[in-house]
């Protein structure tokens, strides 16, 4: 509680160009995050070439990586600028849990791509002759959930 007390504390005692330059940092991540993660959708939309089962894997990931500032950089930008936390508790613990369901999503669909990536270069012909693409269909379904 005295580690807390202490960054409350931290947050308030900053300068104004402190504040604008974080701020305006997290904004600019924020639409770096959106603007490039939208690229990389609208790549795999457009392109029916790009549309095979790894860049499937890369779009969850994008999807994932969209939702991440999209639900919690708002509130962090705003506690940035306040120097406290403005919205409710209920508000602080739906963050908590997009920020680590989010980021746990991601680190999930990345070891499901190595994986798939495994079994197609290293484990080749026993892919193709006991999975087949069935179990590219399951491990895409399980990135989903």
């Amino acid at each position: 509680m005295e580690m807390i007390t202490e960054l409350s504390k931290e947050l308030k005692d900053r300068g104004a160009v402190l504040i604008i330059f974080e701020a305006f940092f997290s904004f600019f991540l924020f639409l770096v995050a959106i603007i490039g993660n939208s690229c990389v959708l609208l790549a795999v939309y457009r392109n029916a070439q790009l549309r095979t089962i790894p860049n499937f894997f890369v779009a969850a990931l994008a999807i994932s990586d969209i939702l991440l500032p999209l639900m919690c950089v708002p509130q962090t930008i705003a506690t940035t600028i306040v120097g406290r936390w403005p919205f409710s508790h209920d508000a602080c613990q739906a963050q908590g849990y997009f920020v680590i369901t989010l980021a746990c999503a991601s680190f999930q669909i990345l070891t499901l791509t190595a994986l798939n990536r495994f079994y197609r270069i290293v484990r080749t012909t026993h892919f193709y002759q006991e999975q087949n693409n069935n179990h590219d269909s399951t491990m895409f379904r399980s990135c989903l959930l």
